[in-house]
């Protein structure tokens, strides 16, 4: 179960850190509030269910579980 959790916190810190690259690279200056703004691309909410969703089929394979992770993702 741990694994499953470092993989969606995971998934979230390299978008938003992608994220926080691209802005730099756009803007040419540090722009920390892409740490916590919502929206945009890479989405850091897809990454994280998609991440969570794989993470659950990894550990539990077709289960109970994965098959309410895949319907909520």
């Amino acid at each position: 179960m741990f694994k499953i959790i470092i993989s969606a916190l995971l998934a979230w810190l390299i978008t938003h850190f992608i994220k926080f690259l691209l802005m730099i690279k756009k803007n040419g200056k540090l722009d920390f509030k892409v740490w916590y703004k919502p929206g945009g691309m890479p989405s850091g909410h897809s990454a994280t269910v998609t991440a969570l969703t794989l993470a659950v089929y990894f550990e539990q394979g077709f289960s109970a579980l994965f098959a309410v992770v895949l319907v909520l993702a």
